[in-house]
């Protein structure tokens, strides 16, 4: 019912914040005890009780009494309704339905809208029913112009390049088995480092590649056991549960960096010194890539670059390859304890052969 303070009894009127003052010497001018507070307090319970007991609801139980067929026949009931537009996931398997067929390639052009949410979803679906987990025979080019909804190239299938020519909301490439997701920023964003992609792209993926005309937001290749990527910077918990695959970061990253990472491994720039700071160094280890043994990944990280380049014409990317001397002091490589790092390398030249 309240709080005792003093001499004063409080109690709750309307919702947590606002409160009744009841002075306690009006009610006992001769004194009160503890006995006096809890009887005053018991008349308090039984004034809420008689309002509460004042109050209707023979109108609910009749709305929702048991084995009774619920409907809003006043106004539609529009609290479920689907707010994703299918109009472009219907639009594309129709444009490609022959390519999947045949096992045919193909380039095709979409514009596109945060609405469309899953894109890619249903190609990945109507491949992986025909051709399993080997994907596409040939190469299939979807084009996109615009912003695209959540999960945007989920569950992305061997064979299919999804490149978007705009800004991408969360969960891009969640799940992805293949293929390739390129993002490059619109001519409109001037920043050096602009975000296109927001938090938790490459949730789970097992395989395919991901590169990023600038920054994404926070949990980046969580739980990616396969995909490589390269992007300009990321948020927090980058590479957090990672197991497998590789990520190359080519600017600041947020705290925790790491967490839980097992497999994998990846590059990051830290020209303000600050990734040992951000780092999470439960299970992983740091290392600079300048000495006589790093030879092997200074040369991949290099031609790794180079392609990005080729891709997006990142130039944060072309800042560094033209001053890769300067620039490759700047980069660690962060792998688990248990990896050796030259069995990484060796592993990464041979899949990519």
């Amino acid at each position: 019912f309240g709080d005792s303070y003093g001499d004063h009894l409080m109690r709750r009127t309307d919702g947590d914040e606002a409160y009744e003052s009841i002075d306690l010497n009006s009610l006992y001018p001769d004194g009160f005890d503890d006995n006096d507070i809890l009887r005053a307090g018991e008349e308090i319970i039984y004034d809420y009780l008689t309002e509460a007991n004042a109050l209707d609801l023979s109108v609910l139980q009749e709305r929702f009494r048991p084995n009774k067929t619920q409907s809003n026949t006043i106004h539609k009931n529009n609290i479920n309704q689907v707010l994703t537009d299918d109009n472009l996931t219907k639009k594309i398997s129709e444009s490609i339905k022959h390519c999947i067929s045949k096992g045919k390639g193909g380039s095709f052009s979409f514009k596109i809208t945060n609405s469309a949410r899953s894109i890619g979803a249903e190609v990945a679906g109507n491949i992986a029913k025909k051709y399993g987990s080997e994907g596409l025979p040939e190469k299939l080019i979807l084009n996109f112009k615009g912003d695209a909804g959540q999960s945007f190239g989920c569950w992305n299938s061997k064979g299919v390049d999804l490149k978007l020519n705009g800004l991408a909301n969360d969960y891009v490439g969640k799940g992805m088995n293949g293929g390739k997701i390129t993002i490059l920023k619109p001519k409109t964003l001037k920043e050096e480092r602009s975000i296109i992609a927001g938090n938790t792209c490459l949730f789970g993926a097992t395989g395919g590649e991901f590169y990023g005309n600038g920054t994404v937001g926070e949990r980046f290749a969580v739980r990616n056991s396969g995909a490589k990527a390269i992007i300009e910077g990321s948020g927090d918990h980058c590479c957090e549960y990672m197991t497998g695959g590789e990520v190359i970061v080519l600017g600041p990253v947020g705290n925790n960096f790491g967490a839980g990472m097992t497999g994998g491994f990846a590059y990051v720039l830290d020209e303000d010194r600050s990734f040992v700071d951000r780092c999470n160094k439960d299970l992983i280890t740091f290392n600079r890539i300048t000495s006589q043994d790093m030879e092997a990944h200074r040369s991949y990280l290099k031609d790794r670059i180079a392609f990005f380049i080729k891709e997006t014409n990142s130039e944060v990317a072309k800042k560094i390859l033209e001053d890769f001397e300067k620039y490759q002091n700047l980069f660690w490589i962060i792998t688990p304890y248990a990896e050796n790092l030259a069995r990484i390398i060796k592993n990464t030249r041979e899949e990519a052969a």
